[in-house]
């Protein structure tokens, strides 16, 4: 019988059972509203304090309740900063009865993880912008070529693949929801694309790897692989190539957001604790 590594001994991050521990954590709380596994004695351990908040909620209303907490501190952190650089938006909202509230709407639905990427990546630009003397609100021409120097002094620092393209991200972030016409909008100016395009290109011919996108498995190959997962008449090796692969699509998806509901506005039940060898055999508690 399979059985991933458990108990207090082993906690190696690199280990096959942490990795389990946690994705199975994760898709056990998002999608069946149990308990953690950290109840249970098991080895898994969120990275960030928000993870493990929600790891320790009750139920789907508890996870809202905290995705919503922090949204509202990343929205204030935003409006901070559009209020304290003078973005158009902010004397906007200055002349009406509540002002906080105009430039709370300017956000839309944007997710807190969203909102963090975009006010952490915009703080290092904008502390590059003022020690270089430059204005915190890149905007035209000008603008784009502030942007783009900062870029080629990230490339220079060894910075990742990605990191040009969530700077990109935040200057076009900040602009649209601050209230700058698109004229004016250096995000979509084509010395900054340019540069992103270069940069990302450069990157990956300096680190010898090449940026692929996850491969989208259809729904009938993921029934598929769960079928192979359960069945006794498979030979072993194809049983664990199966779950191995469904571990990785678990394991990546956001299924917490999912709040435990099932099509036709239905609710999944609670689940009981199941061991994690059962797991492994596919006999999942309802």
């Amino acid at each position: 019988m399979l059985r991933p590594v458990s108990g207090q001994g082993r906690r190696g991050t690199g280990s096959f059972g942490y990795l389990f521990h946690m994705c199975f954590n994760r898709y056990r709380h998002g999608c069946r509203g149990g308990p953690a596994l950290s109840e249970q004695g098991a080895a898994g351990r969120w990275p960030t304090k928000l993870r493990r908040q929600l790891a320790a909620a009750p139920g789907p209303g508890a996870v809202q309740a905290i995705e919503d907490k922090e949204r509202r501190r990343w929205v204030a952190a935003a409006i901070q900063i559009l209020v304290s650089d003078g973005y158009p938006i902010a004397a906007l909202a200055a002349k009406t009865s509540d002002p906080e509230a105009v430039i709370r709407r300017a956000f839309g639905g944007r997710r807190a993880s969203t909102l963090r990427r975009r006010v952490r990546t915009w703080r290092r630009v904008r502390s590059w912008l003022l020690a270089s003397g430059y204005p915190v609100i890149p905007v035209g021409d000008v603008g784009a070529a502030h942007i783009s120097e900062y870029l080629g002094e990230l490339a220079s620092g060894g910075c990742g693949a990605t990191t040009p393209k969530y700077v990109r991200a935040a200057l076009g972030f900040f602009a649209s929801c601050g209230g700058i016409a698109l004229s004016d909008r250096s995000s979509d100016h084509v010395l900054v694309a340019g540069t992103v395009k270069d940069l990302e290109r450069e990157i990956e011919q300096r680190s010898g790897t090449e940026v692929k996108k996850a491969p989208h498995f259809p729904v009938r190959v993921l029934a598929s692989l769960e079928t192979a997962v359960v069945s006794p008449d498979l030979q072993r090796y194809k049983r664990v190539l199966a779950w191995y692969k469904l571990l990785r699509v678990w394991g990546g998806a956001q299924v917490r957001r999912l709040a435990a509901r099932v099509p036709g506005g239905g609710q999944v039940g609670r689940a009981r604790p199941v061991p994690t060898d059962r797991l492994v055999q596919g006999q999942w508690a309802r």
